[in-house]
């Protein structure tokens, strides 16, 4: 089985921010699958499904960003997932805007939401993918660039890396 987590924030206020790509690529993985209903299970919005005859769970953590961990653990709990079920996807001040980059494990660098996983499962080793958002301007702090709405000319960068997201999970 696998357990694939986008993060993100619940509600509407932050579904175009930078810190909701996690959701985006879920999002754009069940369209891709043809999942269109969601259910509430363990902290999180859950979509099963079947790809070559292994089970995959797509999930959306309910808390906030930075407490993603009891989501993640409650997950794993429900589904019976060990660590090398999960891949969590998120997005990454570190890295250029669009790029993504995919890695079996690794500190949780500058992220509090992956960082509180990792407190919670007690491991890095956690396959992970990472979107890219770049840094932000001298004159924005950190948590406000990340809840800040997608610029509209950066939509196309992020609809590519959506894109490879979803052709990396679903082997294409």
């Amino acid at each position: 089985m696998k357990l694939i987590i986008g993060l993100g924030n619940p509600g509407s206020k932050y579904e175009r921010t930078y810190h909701n790509l996690g959701f985006m690529a879920i999002d754009a993985l069940c369209i891709e699958c043809g999942l269109t209903k969601g259910k509430n299970k363990a902290s999180s919005v859950v979509f099963e499904t079947f790809i070559n005859d292994e089970k995959v769970v797509f999930a959306k953590p309910q808390t906030f960003m930075n407490r993603s961990g009891s989501a993640v653990s409650s997950l794993m709990n429900k589904y019976g997932a060990e660590n090398e079920d999960l891949i969590i996807i998120y997005d990454d001040i570190d890295l250029e805007l669009g790029k993504v980059r995919i890695r079996d494990l690794g500190s949780a660098g500058t992220h509090n939401g992956m960082r509180d996983i990792i407190s919670f499962i007690d491991s890095e080793d956690i396959k992970r993918i990472r979107i890219g958002v770049g840094r932000p301007p001298a004159n924005i702090e950190l948590k406000d660039f990340v809840l800040m709405n997608i610029k509209s000319n950066e939509i196309p960068t992020f609809r590519d890396a959506m894109n490879e997201v979803v052709d990396h999970i679903l082997g294409k």
